[in-house]
């Protein structure tokens, strides 16, 4: 147990250099996301974008509330968010979008 709560308090501190305002770096959240990924056993070349894109995704299908997708994601206009109005229907059922809970 000691051995673990020193393993986190080492992650704690490695990921310091990756915060800057508060706020995790791109380059940490993409290693993140992609270690995760081969730890679950995705195959695929994934990324932090392809997490956004995925949860925003399944947003949208669930909710059907593209204001809500738009908010989420901090969208200035609603017209960057439609992409999801007019990709929703190729993923609804598609086991990448399993995973999340409303």
């Amino acid at each position: 147990m000691i051995d673990q709560i020193q393993e986190l308090m080492q992650e704690i501190e490695d990921l310091k250099k990756y915060i800057k305002d508060n706020k995790l770096s791109r380059q940490y959240l993409t290693t993140m996301v992609k270690r995760y990924g081969r730890t679950s056993g995705i195959q695929k070349n994934i990324s932090f974008h392809t997490l956004r894109h995925t949860y925003a995704t399944w947003l949208y299908i669930n909710s059907r509330d593209i204001e809500t997708v738009r908010q989420q994601l901090r969208h200035k206009s609603i017209t960057t968010t439609t992409i999801y109005i007019n990709t929703a229907w190729q993923f609804q059922g598609h086991k990448a979008l399993s995973g999340f809970q409303l």
